[in-house]
C-alpha cells in the first residue's frame, strides 16, 4: 500500500463584518482575516471600510506571512489576475 499523500497545511482567506458593531452613525465594521484550516487560529486580520474594498487589503494583509507550502483559501471576490500571482 502506498504512504498517504501529506496534505499542505491552508489558510483561508475571508472577510466579515462585525455583528453588533454598527451604530446609528456608522456602518458595521468590516474585517479581513487569515485563518489556518486547522485548529483555527487567526495569522493576520484588517480592517476594511466595506466589503468592496476586500480586495484591496488582500495582498498587504499576506505580505507578511510566510505562505512557502501552503494553500491559501478565498471566496469568488479574490479571484482577480493580481491575487493569484
Amino acid at each position: 500500500m502506498a504512504p498517504p499523500v501529506p496534505r499542505l497545511p491552508a489558510i483561508a482567506v475571508d472577510g466579515k463584518a462585525l455583528k453588533g458593531s454598527a451604530r446609528l452613525d456608522q456602518r458595521r465594521r468590516h474585517l479581513l482575516s487569515a485563518l489556518t484550516h486547522h485548529r483555527p487560529v487567526t495569522l493576520a486580520q484588517a480592517e476594511v471600510g466595506a466589503k468592496t474594498n476586500e480586495t484591496r487589503h488582500f495582498r498587504p494583509l499576506l505580505q507578511g506571512l510566510d505562505l512557502a507550502g501552503h494553500v491559501v483559501t478565498f471566496d469568488a471576490l479574490h479571484t482577480v489576475k493580481d491575487h493569484l500571482a
